[in-house]
């Protein structure tokens, strides 16, 4: 006997889809007639499929009644649970059509806090703008915190500031290039009327980040390219707070030249000219070559790098 409910089982479970949802349809409408005209079907048809799908599970489903197609208790037991299911189904297919259509989804972004200012804010700006029923998550990394979130798939893609590094399975698109600068304060305007070198530069206090900050390095490896050791007088945790320090004449600051452009428009602190100039760094995305990244991730590459190739044109 239990050899035969378990080949009963196995016989059903291959009952299709949408055997279950001309069953969802009747039961929800009480009516073959209705059900036929919502799933564009002929009344036979629906009729015929009911029939075969009672065949199949070996009981009567619906009482045919004057008022209509009324469910057995049978008929009630399945019914509870294809409405959860179907409507799940929907459900899910509703929210995937408003992903595939901009209208759902998520970005997770790994960065850090000088992408997230320079590169990352502007361009998250103007696609929320266009999108702004994409949610986002942007989540500080270190570097090797960065690789790992995107290989093991936590992160879409991050947004760094890429040497000439290469990493196994991922793939690097470069956004824009960084400048950097020496900023100094007003006390110490009078600077701006000469060119200095590295040499007479570090005669003076220095204000920079910490050591293990990936700008840091490259500062560190400009100035041994050039002979000399990079030892700052002034080290902070974030690249936001160099130019205040610079505005308040406790130093020579290192900065991206982004995040002085204010302060110089406003002549709270002043750019002074240092030969060899630091050089440009590459902003990049970096996304795994194995994981599948979101949809709206996906949008976003597609427009911000399309935006760029206009503007190349223009």
């Amino acid at each position: 006997m239990e050899h035969i409910f378990k080949d009963l089982y196995k016989e059903n479970f291959s009952i299709s889809f949408e055997s279950y949802k001309v069953f969802y349809h009747v039961a929800t409408l009480s009516s073959m007639t209705q059900a036929a005209e919502v799933l564009f079907l002929t009344q036979p048809a629906v009729s015929k499929s009911i029939h075969n799908l009672e065949a199949e599970l070996g009981c009567s489903l619906f009482n045919r009644t004057q008022k209509g197609m009324a469910l057995t208790e049978e008929g009630k037991i399945l019914y509870k649970y294809i409405m959860n299911a179907y409507d799940n189904i929907m459900m899910g297919q509703k929210k995937l059509w408003q992903m595939i259509n901009m209208e759902n989804g998520i970005i997770r972004i790994g960065t850090d806090e000088m992408t997230v200012y320079f590169d990352l804010l502007p361009k998250l700006e103007a696609f929320n703008v266009k999108h702004p029923k994409i949610k986002m998550e942007v989540m500080s990394y270190k570097r090797p915190g960065l690789i790992r979130g995107i290989k093991d798939g936590e992160i879409d893609f991050g947004v760094i500031m890429a040497e000439d590094e290469k990493y196994e399975n991922l793939e690097i698109h470069e956004l824009n290039t960084v400048k950097y600068s020496f900023i100094v304060g007003p006390k110490y305007k009078d600077m701006t009327k000469r060119n200095w070198t590295l040499e007479e530069i570090i005669e003076y206090p220095i204000i920079s980040l910490e050591k293990d900050m990936s700008a840091r390095k490259h500062i560190n490896d400009y100035f041994l390219g050039n002979g000399l050791l990079f030892r700052p007088d002034i080290e902070l945790t974030t690249t936001s707070l160099i130019v205040p320090f610079a505005e308040r004449n406790l130093g020579i600051g290192i900065v991206a030249h982004h995040f002085a452009e204010d302060s110089m428009h406003q002549q709270r602190c002043f750019e002074i000219h240092v030969t060899p100039a630091i050089p440009d760094r590459r902003a990049c995305v970096i996304n795994g070559k194995k994981h599948s990244i979101s949809l709206a991730a996906k949008q976003f590459l597609t427009e911000i790098f399309s935006d760029e190739e206009d503007e190349k044109k223009l």
